[in-house]
């Protein structure tokens, strides 16, 4: 790897006249240890693909190359010359610690060079402007100072680190002084092997090592040539060493040692002839400074949630709300406000829909502001949305082999780097994927695009997936809530899961979490027409929960048929007593002191309150009834309870007494304690 130092570019400063062609490409510095590198162009539409200056399809706009550079780490950009009338002149060795030699400052005043900039090294000159065309390019010397000229079929690398940040201008006797290179230029000498042509160097070398006269240049030098022409590593290693052991010479010492050298010979010559990546796959980590510099603490989006930098999941059937819940997380997000009591750090959010329309999403975030008395102008510029579902698919499959990201995914990275993005949600993995699901090396190349995403900005990616029917049953036939290959579950660091009990309660588990500890599940509550909402519940234990809610049904139902439920555990009609010949009651599997508890339970959190009322026989009793927040947890359209009745009721003295006549055939009477109950009894659900 070189440790050559290239100047980034300054793109503020390029000139204005040529960010309006579309003939920019990106280069990378690529070479060999200890040789200086050599500046390769790629396409800015395709990083990966190396450009030709002389095809049209291979080059990119001025913000694509920007782009580029900006998210894929290439070294600089250039721009092409096409023959229509831009032209360059590069000046090698004129810079030194940032000032120009006067030499070729007079070369390019004489030009009249309205813009010149620093090369990518640091070390050379670089103007711009308009020019004759040249029969060639120029690469040449005069008077000391080596410059090269081109007009066509040839990119220069460009840094916007101006000396002269002027426009281009028409460069006076740009061909006469080209050409004033041209002919001093020396002419080259025949290239020789020492005092050999080449073919003879090659006879000369396969001799020396036959005979044993010359060993170690002739080996060096023969596997290096065995390299260049493209020869496997072993397939060299064995062929010298078949020349060696044919060898006229005695095999002795000096023989052994030499023979024993051919690998490490062909080794360097790999090393000098085979391109290498300019960054190793196997990065070191260092160990002795953990304690005294250690690494950045892991941050969240959403508090032990959803960390940054990494893939999280979000998986759960078709129509359970994951999309709702991932649009009020968005909102919390942008804003900074906690999301069911969790805290969430406050970032630029995007929602990139791939399954729903724009319109869709639109409407869930009007009742999102609507319930939360959020004035929508606080989102903008915070909660960015993105339609994707024209062209959703953000990684495909041609084959089982073949597979990588699509130009769908390359405009999301750009828009995320752009808007620096501190949290991106993708709705959802069924319609970005478009590989094989069980495919274990698609599905891991698709996550590790993503986890790519996230490492542009450190920021928190949120894939939301659907899950198989036995999942959503609650019953999956592998033990893990999800589909498909291992792959989804071990590539993302953080996995959570949504999904419905019988009750409609939603339970949201973290399932796991590699980069701190796993949350407790969160209970979550969706009734009618509004959004959801933590569980009022306070006890961890979701059990109680589900039971506390088929206990309040019953005493509901009970409580409109004229039975009621009274506080005394001795009582003929304590819970026990009136309930225990119910069979719902019965599947509870209570036993005494469990339905106490219970009840304790729904009292303390405000589900039941006691009411006083008059018996039959004007006797005054308490009987177990039902709060606002009571009915409002249970589904009560059960009940068989009209609008009017739940709506509104108010039971102040005289009400309670006219409630226990009409009710339970009571006669009236006065009552100290006022009750209100109110529940939503609206028709409109919100739809997922």
């Amino acid at each position: 790897m070189n440790e050559h130092k290239f100047i980034p570019p300054n793109f503020e400063c390029m000139p204005e006249q040529l960010r309006d062609i579309d003939r920019w490409v990106v280069w990378r510095a690529e070479g060999h240890e200890g040789e200086k590198p050599r500046k390769i162009p790629y396409q800015p539409r395709n990083p990966a693909a190396k450009a030709s200056s002389t095809s049209h399809t291979h080059w990119g706009t001025f913000d694509e190359a920007q782009t580029t550079w900006m998210l894929y780490g290439t070294t600089g950009v250039g721009f092409v010359l096409n023959g229509d009338g831009i032209v360059g002149v590069d000046i090698d060795n004129c810079v030194v610690n940032g000032i120009p030699h006067q030499q070729a400052m007079d070369l390019l005043d004489r030009l009249g060079a309205g813009y010149i900039e620093i090369s990518p090294s640091g070390n050379g000159l670089r103007a711009l402007g308009y020019g004759e065309q040249l029969d060639s390019g120029v690469n040449g010397s005069l008077d000391g100072l080596k410059a090269e000229f081109y007009c066509t079929a040839r990119y220069l690398t460009l840094t916007g680190n101006t000396i002269r940040a002027g426009a281009l201008d028409q460069l006076s006797g740009f061909k006469a002084v080209a050409e004033s290179f041209r002919a001093a230029k020396k002419k080259p000498k025949e290239k020789t092997f020492g005092n050999f042509a080449p073919d003879q160097r090659y006879e000369a070398m396969l001799k020396g090592i036959l005979t044993g006269d010359v060993y170690h240049d002739n080996l060096r030098d023969l596997a290096a040539s065995f390299v260049a022409s493209g020869m496997q590593t072993g397939a060299v290693v064995n062929h010298i060493r078949a020349l060696m052991q044919s060898s006229t010479a005695f095999q002795d010492d000096r023989w052994r040692a030499r023979y024993a050298q051919i690998p490490d010979l062909v080794n360097s010559a790999v090393a000098k002839f085979n391109p290498i990546n300019e960054q190793p796959s196997l990065k070191n980590v260092s160990v002795a400074d953990v304690l005294v510099s250690p690494s950045p603490v892991t941050e969240f989006v959403w508090d032990g949630y959803v960390p940054k930098g990494v893939v999280t999941m979000l998986s759960a059937h078709g129509g359970t709300g994951k999309s709702t819940i991932a649009l009020m997380l968005s909102v919390c997000t942008a804003l900074g406000r906690p999301l069911f009591g969790v805290q969430t750090k406050k970032c630029r959010t995007l929602f990139a829909s791939l399954e729903d329309s724009g319109h869709i999403v639109r409407n869930r975030l009007a009742k999102i502001c609507q319930d939360w008395g959020i004035d929508p102008a606080q989102l903008d510029g915070h909660l960015l949305i993105l339609d994707g579902t024209e062209r959703p698919e953000l990684f495909e499959a041609a084959s089982r082999n073949e597979s990588g990201p699509t130009q769908s995914y390359d405009e999301l990275c750009r828009y995320i780097q752009c808007h620096e993005v501190g949290f991106v949600v993708l709705d959802n993995a069924s319609d970005a994927y478009g590989g094989d699901e069980i495919v274990r090396r698609q599905v891991r190349s698709f996550m590790r695009s993503l986890i790519d995403m996230a490492r542009l900005t450190d920021c928190g990616v949120l894939l939301l997936s659907h899950v198989d029917k036995g999942t959503s049953r609650q019953n999956p036939s592998n033990g893990e809530n999800y589909s498909g290959s291992t792959a989804w579950h071990n590539s993302a660091r953080s996995r959570l899961f949504l999904s419905r009990d019988t009750q409609g309660l939603l339970k949201l588990e973290h399932q796991k979490s590699n980069l701190g500890r796993m949350h407790e599940p969160l209970r979550l509550v969706w009734r009618a027409g509004a959004l959801p909402e933590a569980d009022l519940i306070s006890d961890k234990d979701f059990v109680d929960m589900t039971r506390a809610r088929v206990l309040l049904e019953l005493i509901a139902e009970y409580e409109k048929r004229g039975e009621y439920c009274s506080p005394a555990s001795n009582s003929p009609n304590s819970v026990n007593s009136l309930l225990g010949s119910d069979s719902k009651f019965k599947n509870l599997r209570l036993t005494k002191g469990d339905s106490k508890q219970l009840v304790m339970l729904c009292h303390r959190e405000g589900w039941l309150t006691k009411l006083q009322f008059k018996d039959r026989h004007r006797n005054s009793r308490e009987r177990w009834t039902l709060t606002a927040e009571g009915l409002a947890l249970i589904d009560t359209s059960a009940l068989s309870a009209s609008s009017s009745e739940i709506n509104a009721i108010q039971l102040n003295a005289t009400d309670a007494a006219s409630a226990a006549s009409t009710d339970a055939g009571g006669m009236g009477g006065q009552h100290t304690q006022n009750i209100t109950l109110a529940v939503d009894a609206s028709e409109d659900q919100f739809q997922i």
